[in-house]
């Protein structure tokens, strides 16, 4: 499903003079981080956004036909002049990233209040792994971040039998016996009888 976007949103993005933010949401299991590349701080959907989001560099967005992205690559390096240092990426590092949820949203800017007025969702999805890199010009977190629409196309792995479909419709018998050992009913076929 493609991403859809307001009118109004799609003239700000014509507008040569649009202010534009990224804006980034990590939800791990101590809390939600929220991040975006303006200064200081500022509010947009409830959340308090700090700033520290221009230190993040979106390597790669793979985007499908149907306007759907399916991967992203987050870096998130150190920046003592921003107030990251090697030792707050390890700090950071230490957090569970497996599997939790994180968000992109381009943002656009107020210029007369300076406050998100509104946001497109560019990314919404899992981060995979996130591997610590250190390196001469100072460490690195990279993030390996699938979409959430990945998830429609993993198969459930249930199987249908009578406690499933009991979760579906309690009063249906159409399974009983389906998919348990003693279950199986054994019956001559017939073939070509009446």
């Amino acid at each position: 499903m493609a991403r859809s976007i307001s009118s109004d949103f799609k003239a700000k993005l014509a507008d040569p003079s649009r202010n534009l933010v990224a804006l980034y949401v990590f939800e791990f299991g101590t809390g939600t981080y929220a991040l975006w590349t303006g200064s200081g701080q500022t509010t947009f959907n409830g959340l308090l956004f700090q700033s520290g989001g221009s230190v993040i560099d979106v390597d790669e967005l793979e985007e499908s036909s149907e306007g759907t992205v399916s991967r992203m690559v987050l870096k998130l390096s150190a920046s003592p002049e921003k107030g990251i240092t090697d030792d707050v990426l390890v700090r950071l590092y230490d957090e569970d990233w497996h599997m939790k949820l994180v968000t992109l949203m381009l943002g656009h800017l107020d210029r007369k209040t300076g406050l998100v007025v509104e946001a497109s969702t560019l990314f919404r999805g899992r981060i995979e792994d996130a591997p610590f890199e250190e390196s001469p010009n100072g460490a690195v977190i990279t993030a390996n971040c699938v979409s959430k629409s990945i998830d429609l196309s993993v198969p459930g792995g249930q199987y249908r039998n009578d406690a499933t479909q009991k979760l579906i419709d309690p009063t249906d018998t159409s399974l009983v016996g389906i998919g348990t050992l003693n279950g199986a009913v054994k019956k001559d076929a017939r073939w070509g009888q009446g």
